[in-house]
């Protein structure tokens, strides 16, 4: 019993640590491609439209995109048709997250790029 509680400290105290929010999606599309990512973390906010951004540089540039929350997992769609071959971020802003015990609000980001290459189809909308 002794050992039981032991374990369970033990996890309910290192599995805060290693939580944090990312974004996961590949790193390189086709143009016309529907760029498909999940967001995960352990967040006290909701992901919404207005938290995620695209820029290319330091220029916000604007995407046809959509969002929806399934399970505690967020899903958004990109569309990249009519984008210049180039690289870009997207940046969920503004959005709450525990990673340990500390709650943070810094800006979640991933880079990707779009390619020359033509995708052979695109999906839309990317979620239903």
């Amino acid at each position: 019993m002794k050992r039981i509680l032991i374990l369970l400290i033990t996890v309910f105290l290192i599995l805060p640590v290693i939580s944090g929010a990312s974004i996961n999606m590949e790193s390189n599309f086709d143009s016309g491609e529907t760029i498909i990512a999940s967001v995960s973390g352990n967040f006290l906010d909701s992901v919404s439209r207005e938290n995620i951004n695209f820029y290319r540089g330091h220029v916000k540039v604007a995407f046809d995109y959509g969002v929806a929350r399934i399970g505690e997992t967020y899903y958004f769609y990109v569309q990249t048709e009519g984008k210049a071959p180039t690289n870009y971020t997207v940046s969920i802003e503004g959005v709450r997250y525990i990673q340990g015990n500390k709650v943070f609000s810094d800006d979640i980001k991933k880079d990707f790029v779009i390619s020359e290459e033509i995708a052979d189809f695109s999906i839309e909308p990317g979620l239903i």
